[in-house]
């Protein structure tokens, strides 16, 4: 993953690094999107076979860090909730199946609501307010 700068300046932040634990795998990087101050960019790279992980990588110190399971991302850009992200997320129920759900997490990665099957347009004004 580069960064190119507006002067065309490029810069390296990470390189892929495939890793039998699915945390520590970077490969197949998809979905980058800026923090909110622009210092860190999150992605999506390839895990599990019914999940991709979400990490985070910091612009200027170049560390790496694992932050959740996910097969969307979104970092929310304004609102009460800036900066926390909605991620999706294919967990297994107690007792059997599965099911796939939008979860609103901190930059960390820690569950902070369950928003449900469905994002849509409602929802996201509820959350961005």
């Amino acid at each position: 993953m580069w960064i190119q700068y507006q002067d065309g300046r490029e810069m390296r932040l990470i390189s892929s690094k495939p890793h039998e634990d699915p945390e520590k795998n970077i490969t197949g990087i998809q979905n980058a999107t800026f923090s909110t101050d622009k210092t860190k960019v999150y992605f999506m790279s390839d895990a599990w076979v019914t999940s991709s992980s979400i990490h985070v990588v910091d612009i200027k110190t170049k560390k790496e860090q694992y932050v959740c399971p996910g097969n969307s991302l979104k970092v929310l850009q304004s609102g009460s909730h800036k900066g926390k992200l909605i991620v999706n997320q294919h967990r297994y129920k107690k007792g059997g199946g599965s099911y796939d759900h939008y979860f609103l997490v901190d930059e960390q990665g820690t569950e902070l609501k369950d928003l449900g099957e469905d994002l849509d347009e409602e929802l996201m004004e509820q959350i961005e307010k």
